[in-house]
């Protein structure tokens, strides 16, 4: 990844799983790189801590949609409303235990 702020400055990126902890860090970055950024995932779990609510990320993107990386209507929307110039794709489900119960799930949301 160029990071040279004068690649980012002013640029519109997309980034997905912006509520998790790598998604939340990107945000951060490329926030201060002078990026606009959008973040699309799911809603923030509501217990214990995550860098998202600890970092009040929502302050650093300029719009947050929460859904499904598996609704395609959506996901077609945002990127169609958004006019973005890059997209970083961090959305994924990540709990093991999760996946071995819910293969599928877990492949048709990480792919």
């Amino acid at each position: 990844m160029d990071i040279n702020p004068s690649t980012w400055q002013g640029k519109r990126v997309l980034v997905t799983g912006h509520t998790g902890f790598k998604g939340s860090w990107l945000v951060l970055l490329l926030n201060e790189l002078g990026a606009e950024v959008i973040g699309l995932s799911l809603p923030p779990p509501d217990f214990g801590h995550s860098l998202y609510r600890d970092a009040r990320i929502q302050n650093y993107i300029s719009n947050e949609y929460f859904a499904d990386i598996r609704n395609e209507q959506k996901i077609k929307s945002v990127i169609q409303n958004s006019s973005i110039d890059y997209a970083f794709h961090l959305a994924a489900q990540a709990f093991v235990n999760r996946s071995l119960k819910n293969p599928l799930e877990s492949i048709t949301t990480n792919i």
